[in-house]
């Protein structure tokens, strides 16, 4: 006996999901007929596919082998039902974006909303960890993280660099200075993120790299709850220049006459790369990346 298809979309709407009450909405049907689709999934082959706790359910490890394989026929589906639709002319459809650096990202948004004015979008904020988990997890068609790991399951575009400076209060002695040396900063009380901050990880080992030991003063999470312990006169921190946005209260200063650089990139599943909605964001990507190289190579002196 073969698995049919609606069993099929039934457990992968409960993998997505993480409910059988939410798979049935998303399906548009009742959650008896998704249950008894999983259950006849289970019950033909002898396994348990998710460990259920109350409304909610976690894949058990052969859900998990399952929904990476099943999974695909969802995008599948997708990518037919673009083609027969609306969307083939890219007048209507939906994409969900998750970045770290919305002063990075938004303008790229913009662009994109501007050409397709009848798309829906959708922004989430979180750290680089968050925000590749959400790709793989299909919670988000579109990142933009920097220096997103390697991995054969994406598609990854160089979109943007950015530079890593110290954050320190707008009166602070060393608010007037050009350049800092990070052996300047040891007598300084250090405010570090304690989220997955990509930020932290690059300081943190530039700091190791070069032999030196801090310790913070205090921990926050966040990049604004950082930028406002700054503002407050708690102490310094590290952050992107890209990230600081237009702020009286505090000032950036370069670290060193190098600096610590990064590029942020644009990922999806290489999976989802060939819906149109999300090749349009990307091939967008490519254009505006090209033209702010070219307009930064007519500046060149």
């Amino acid at each position: 006996m073969r698995p049919t298809a609606s069993q099929i979309r039934a457990f992968n709407a409960v993998a997505h999901e993480g409910s059988f009450a939410k798979a049935a909405n998303r399906l548009h049907v009742s959650q008896p007929a998704v249950t008894l689709q999983v259950r006849g999934l289970e019950d033909a082959y002898g396994v348990v596919l998710f460990d259920r706790r109350g409304s909610y359910v976690t894949m058990t490890e052969i859900g998990r082998q399952l929904f990476e394989v099943t999974d695909q026929i969802g995008t599948l589906e997708e990518e037919v039902d673009e083609l027969l639709s609306a969307q083939y002319e890219l007048v209507s459809g939906s994409l969900t974006i998750a970045t770290g650096s919305p002063q990075v990202t938004m303008h790229l948004v913009s662009a994109f909303q501007r050409r397709y004015p009848q798309c829906s979008l959708t922004v989430v904020i979180g750290n680089a960890g968050e925000n590749a988990e959400a790709i793989i997890n299909r919670r988000a068609e579109i990142a933009c993280i920097t220096e997103p790991k390697d991995d054969p399951r994406l598609v990854a575009i160089p979109f943007s660099s950015s530079e890593i400076v110290v954050l320190v209060p707008t009166g602070h002695p060393l608010a007037g200075e050009k350049y800092l040396r990070m052996e300047t900063l040891t007598s300084e009380r250090l405010i570090v993120r304690v989220d997955k901050s990509f930020t932290q990880q690059l300081v943190s080992r530039h700091m190791a790299e070069s032999g030196i030991i801090v310790t913070p003063a205090m921990f926050v999470e966040g990049r604004e709850a950082m930028q406002a312990a700054v503002a407050a006169g708690l102490g310094i921190g590290f952050i992107f220049d890209t990230e600081v946005g237009e702020d009286p209260r505090v000032k950036t200063v370069r670290l060193g006459r190098e600096g610590i650089r990064s590029i942020e990139k644009i990922i999806c599943l290489k999976a989802q790369a060939r819906r149109r909605l999300v090749k349009a964001f990307l091939d967008l990507a490519r254009e505006l990346q090209a033209k702010e190289f070219r307009s930064a190579k007519r500046l060149k002196p």
